[in-house]
């Protein structure tokens, strides 16, 4: 089983994209392979965009990050490349058995916790 597979039986995401894309443009199955991972990175990093504001909404994390890319390096190791100068990538593992969201969060916080200071004494 893929990152993909495991993203979609996470989050629902609809696994007709194969089939939809490949009778719209007949015999170009790479064409609907890349639509498909695209769509399985966008709704990755959008569920990242979600929790990094769910954890500056809760403050525990001082400032506002974006996340513009998620990288999957390695089944279960994820990359998040932030658009902003003071912190650039957080990198993180996650097991199929565990929440992807609370891994998330937890690699998050010891990602921002690490920098030190000035960061550090605003969520401590």
């Amino acid at each position: 089983m893929n990152t993909e597979t495991n993203i979609q039986i996470l989050y629902g995401i609809p696994t007709t994209f194969d089939q939809l894309f490949s009778e719209r443009l007949g015999p170009s199955k790479l064409i609907a392979q890349r639509v498909r991972a695209h769509c399985v990175r966008e709704h990755i990093r959008l569920r990242v965009q979600e929790t990094l504001d769910e954890l500056f909404g809760e403050r525990l994390i001082p400032i506002t990050l974006t996340a513009y890319k998620v990288q999957a390096d390695d089944p279960g190791a994820y990359t998040i490349l932030f658009s902003d100068r003071r912190i650039y990538s957080i990198s993180f593992f996650w097991r199929i058995d565990e929440s992807f969201k609370e891994a998330l969060r937890v690699a998050i916080v010891d990602g921002i916790r690490r920098i030190g200071s000035p960061y550090e004494r605003s969520i401590a």
